[in-house]
């Protein structure tokens, strides 16, 4: 969690940063949105990527199975969500240039779809121990439902982004798998 903490507070720091040096406009360059942008999807993507079907993910579907001990994970799904909701606020806090309206909205939908499944995680959480197949179905279902929608935002966030940069000269660099 420290981690996830300083991650944010570092895209937020950039965020500012690049608001605060666009030199009196009211709105960042394509440069510098691009760059908040692409800060706000590590710090989104990361946590996002190990509990819907990374290593968290593995630990937390194996807890599944034992049916019990669940409630030690809704903290840090609270957490996870206050995170993702304290980055939304700043990013919503500043105007994307007018030719990012569709970029920004991407990330948006995309923030939105991490929370929704961070939600339904955070439910499941308050699962009690013992619970039966029939208080776990319907979340699992939905679960299954969110991660897919997850999938799909992150794909066009991603297209998004690749195509604004290009639009506007920007290299990306692309890291991990």
């Amino acid at each position: 969690m420290k981690k996830l903490n300083r991650l944010v507070s570092i895209c937020l720091l950039a965020f500012l940063a690049a608001a605060c040096s666009s030199g009196g406009r009211s709105t960042m360059t394509a440069e510098e949105y691009l760059e908040q942008n692409v800060s706000v999807w590590n710090a989104a993507s990361a946590p996002a990527v190990r509990w819907l079907g990374g290593d968290r993910a593995e630990e937390f579907s194996k807890v599944l199975q034992t049916r019990k001990g669940m409630s030690r994970y809704q903290p840090q799904f609270a957490g996870l969500r206050r995170e993702l909701a304290a980055n939304t606020a700043v990013t919503q806090a500043f105007p994307p240039p007018a030719d990012a309206a569709a970029l920004h909205a991407d990330m948006l939908a995309y923030l939105k779809s991490v929370d929704a499944a961070f939600a339904k995680l955070e439910e499941m959480g308050k699962l009690p121990d013992g619970y039966s197949d029939q208080q776990f179905g319907s979340l699992s279902t939905d679960m299954e439902r969110l991660i897919g929608e997850v999938d799909t935002k992150a794909i066009a966030w991603n297209a998004a982004q690749k195509a604004y940069a290009k639009q506007h000269g920007v290299s990306l660099r692309e890291t991990g798998g």
